[in-house]
């Protein structure tokens, strides 16, 4: 595409304001609980991530208070005020992070849970496979109370997670934003791997964290659809949880290049136009034609307009050539141009 500015007076200065409307994650550093274990025997894991880098240190086994015996869990999930849940045998327990000891609180009505999580108004959300179909069941710990919200459109073998005001659940087929209020109207999202757990990844922009069968932790953001190994640990994770899915929301980083090959003269991001101080028919360029705009998060709309110094009214005005795919274009011939995305727009163009 390429966007021209016409004038039919005098020299001038352009600014060029660019007004980017985001979905934007929740990041921040926090510690991930997850389960480790076998043969009925679960251990109270440590996570942290640096730079790719993924440490796991155990912090005790799982031991059930009430009767002294070891007990491995499936489903992990902490909530706002940093009480840190497990369900199984029918029952929900809480978990001290210091230690790993299970303190059983009330029964659940359903025998075993796959996948646990906790939404912001401290109510936990989790998957029923007994009996079949899978169902959504909601938990609410203040009054020792579980409901079954009803079955789910499709096979939830994997975890759940809240992120970005949104719950979703992977299963076999795929990564699924998940219908509260009607489970049966749960909506597709991406085929993805097989992860039996899943989080918000704390430092890193709009991404979930996944563990496969294998213990390898991949990088996922649902919007672009992209899943990258972060690190393999080589430890199988039952699940696991972070304070960091309540963390506020920050801006993730995004690049607007004005010329993506330099073919100006241009270094880096920018655009050199040609000079120009006098009248002309055809106006100025204000980028190239190849520009580049590389985002992990999803741009709704883009709005470029004459700010400053404008000193000849309406006979200043910007112009858009061009066709871009999926791109739909308006003001073109005033002082704002408008650039939306129609929905299919890639996240880099």
């Amino acid at each position: 595409m390429k966007i021209w500015i016409k004038n039919h007076s005098k020299q001038f200065y352009i600014l060029i304001v660019c007004y980017l409307i985001l979905f934007i994650n929740r990041i921040q550093s926090q510690t991930i609980y997850g389960i480790t274990g076998g043969s009925g025997v679960g251990f109270l894991t440590e996570i942290t991530i640096i730079n790719g880098q993924c440490n796991v240190s155990t912090v005790g086994p799982l031991v059930d208070i009430a009767s002294g015996l070891p007990i491995l869990f499936h489903d992990l999930a902490i909530c706002p005020d940093g009480t840190l849940y497990a369900q199984g045998m029918g029952l929900l327990y809480s978990i001290d992070p210091s230690n790993g000891l299970c303190t059983p609180l009330f029964p659940t009505n359903v025998f075993n849970i796959n996948g646990l999580t906790c939404s912001p108004d401290n109510i936990l959300y989790g998957v029923s496979n007994n009996p079949l179909p899978h169902s959504l069941i909601e938990i609410d710990p203040s009054s020792s109370s579980s409901t079954n919200l009803g079955p789910l459109n499709f096979w939830a073998g994997g975890d759940l997670v809240f992120f970005n005001d949104q719950l979703y659940c992977v299963s076999d087929d795929g990564l699924f934003i998940v219908n509260t209020g009607n489970p049966q109207s749960s909506t597709f999202v991406f085929h993805c791997g097989n992860y039996p757990a899943l989080t918000v990844l704390p430092g890193y922009c709009n991404s979930m964290l996944a563990s496969d069968l294998d213990g390898q932790f991949f990088q996922i953001n649902p919007d672009t659809q992209e899943e990258n190994l972060l690190c393999s640990p080589g430890q199988y994770m039952f699940d696991f949880t972070s304070l960091a899915e309540f963390d506020p929301a920050t801006q993730c980083p995004f690049i607007i290049d004005l010329d993506d090959d330099n073919s100006s003269g241009a270094d880096e991001y920018d655009f050199n136009g040609p000079v120009y101080n006098c009248n002309t028919s055809d106006g100025i360029p204000i980028c190239d034609q190849d520009v580049k705009i590389m985002s992990d998060i999803k741009i709704l709309s883009i709005t470029i307009s004459i700010e400053d110094g404008i000193l000849d009214g309406l006979a200043e005005y910007l112009k858009f050539e061009g066709n871009v795919p999926f791109i739909s274009v308006s003001g073109s011939g005033s002082q704002s141009i408008t650039l939306t995305n129609t929905g299919t727009l890639p996240f880099q163009f």
